[in-house]
This record gives C-alpha cells, structure tokens and sequence, in this order.
C-alpha cells in the first residue's frame, strides 16, 4: 500500500472516528445479560494517530498527533509528515474504518491474552468481530476509562482469553455528565432491564430506562409525522429538494453509509436529515423559511360551507321528489321523524 492510498483511508477513518469516539464515553456493557459486567472508554484527538499506525516525522514543524487528526480530517494530510512504522501498518488500514465503528463492529469483548504474534503489543482489553478488534488500554489501575490504542486485523477470539457477548452499547458527550444516547443492543436483550441492573454503578439518563414501550410507539410516530411533513415541504419546493438530495450524497459519501430511501425506517430518516441540515448551515435557513412558509398555509381556515337557506332545501327536495316519486315536501312547522304509532 503507497502513501496515497493510505492518505484516503486515514481520511475516511478520521471522520468515522469524530463521528462516533472522539470526546465521547462509551459503555461496553457485556457478559450474561442477568449479571453484566461494563466498561467505560474515553478518546480524543492524540489517540487517533496510533490507531493508522502511522509514526510522524519529526523534522516537519509544527508536526503533532493533533494536527495529523485534523489535517485528516478536512482531508489535508500530506505525505511529508508521517510514515509507516512496521509491515502491520498495512493490514491495520484494512479494517481501521470498519473497527472504528464500534457499535457495529464490537459484538464481543475480552482480556488480551498476549498473543506472541504481537511481542510489542501493550493493550488490556479487545473489543470486535471475527474479523478486526479495537484494542483498549487503561494508564493505569485508578483510571476509569479505557483509551482505544491498537487496531488489528485479526479474529478477536484468537486474541483474547474469554470473548464475552456484547450487550450493549451506550454513550455520552465527554462533558455530560449522564450516558444518554443508545448506539447498540444485542438481540433478545431488555435493554430497559439491563441498565436497571447498572445504573446504580454507572450515571445513566432516566430517560433511557424510563421509556415505556407506548412512549417509545408514541415518540417513533411523532418522526413518521416529522419525516411525512419534510416531504410534503420538499414536495412543495422542488429546488430545495434538489438541493438537500445533494447534500446528502455528499454526505453518505464521506462518511461511507448506505443510502436511505422510502423505504428505511422513519427514525433513520428524520435523524439523517437532521444531521445533513446541521453541516450545511445554508441549506438549514432556506428549509426553515419553507417550512414557515409552509405551516403559514396550513393555518389559513378553509372557507366554511354557507348553509342552505329554507327555500333552497325545499328545492332540493322537490327535485329529488321528482325523481324518487311523490312525497309530501316538507315546511317549517313539519316534524321529519317518524310518527310514533299510539
């Protein structure tokens, strides 16, 4: 693998990895699901460099794990400023996208049993798949986070003492103080059940266990309405929509995820758009001026049908009379319903 082509996966693995570790918490929740065990991990910036694999040159000014972060990921990265460390560089970039995606990729977990294969290896724990697994290191025993620190292209069983199931996966802003965004659960797992059993170890936002089930129905509904009104406004405004449609080919593009259609689930669309309008500020301000526009005219009170006058309704009648046989038409003082029999 040249430079270049590692240019273009380090590029795309920095916008997985600001998109979905950088400053956040994770919580790895695994083991039996009647008796779970958990961990905590914590990144930023400087840890992105060691994952690639990459060993920076040092005669390059202002040269720093930092800086290849962001230069990576505003897709600047030149070839002067790092080079390949070892022959394992190569095979890490053939799964560092895919590793990095953590709520997909993590479906086990397990103590690094220190295969020889890796002799300068140091990491506590792996997290993965049959096929890649992010390594996880704490500093040192009073810490309680985890930092991601290796990447390999490997089967996670081989690696690991015990790999245990992956229940799931929670996470938070480093800065809140709460874990309130569910990024994984495994099948046939209560998730509501699971935090309930954790929560009293680990700060979890009430709303995640609180939910019941009609709530839950009542909030996916609220999106379907959500995602159905931004289609009648697009519907409505064919330039914006083309305009939004672009936007968001670019960004399935560069972020490397499926395109969603009609067909995908509500909750993925209406948190896709949402998403789209916030990383184009521009675009943003023209929906929210059709949307205006758009419940402006919703308003406006349809025009009240006018009542048929007497005259009228007695023209009416006799016209069906006419058609229906002779009946006797009614007047004011008349009682249209049926006559009680004495």
């Amino acid at each position: 693998m040249d430079k270049k082509a590692a240019i273009s996966i380090i590029s795309q693995a920095a916008k997985v990895y600001n998109e979905q570790i950088n400053h956040k918490n994770l919580l790895i929740i695994y083991g039996p699901p009647s008796k779970p065990s958990f961990l905590e991990t914590r990144a930023n910036e400087t840890n992105f460099l060691h994952l690639t694999g990459m060993v920076l040159n040092e005669n390059i000014n202002g040269n720093s794990p930092d800086k290849f972060f962001q230069d990576a990921l505003d897709e600047r990265l030149s070839e002067e400023v790092f080079r390949f460390k070892d022959k394992t560089t190569a095979q890490k970039l053939n799964v560092l996208v895919q590793t990095l995606r953590v709520a997909s990729n993590a479906s086990m977990i397990g103590d690094y049993n220190f295969n020889p294969r890796h002799i300068r290896l140091q990491t506590d724990k792996f997290a993965g798949s049959v096929s890649s697994c992010l390594g996880l290191f704490k500093p040192d025993e009073n810490s309680r986070y985890y930092i991601p620190n290796s990447v390999l292209e490997s089967d996670i069983r081989d690696e690991v003492f015990s790999a245990e199931r992956v229940l799931a996966i929670v996470s938070k802003k480093i800065e809140e103080k709460e874990y309130n965004k569910i990024e994984k659960v495994a099948k046939k797992i209560d998730i509501n059940r699971l935090l309930q059993t954790i929560k009293q170890n680990v700060p979890i936002a009430l709303d995640l266990i609180s939910l019941s089930p009609e709530k839950k129905d009542e909030i996916t509904l609220q999106k379907e309405a959500a995602v159905k009104k931004c289609d009648e406004i697009l519907k409505a405004n064919p330039e914006l929509k083309a305009k939004l449609n672009a936007a968001a080919a670019d960004y399935l593009s560069k972020h490397n995820l499926p395109p969603l259609d009609s067909s995908s689930p509500a909750d993925k669309r209406y948190e896709m758009r949402n998403k789209i309008l916030k990383e184009n500020p521009e675009l943003m301000e023209e929906y929210i001026n059709a949307k205006s526009e758009y419940e402006k005219k919703q308003l406006v009170p349809t025009a009240a049908k006018p009542t048929k006058s007497f005259a009228e309704g007695l023209e009416e009648f006799s016209k069906r009379r006419s058609e229906n046989g002779s009946q006797k038409p009614p007047t004011h003082n008349d009682d249209l319903s049926p006559k009680r029999r004495k």
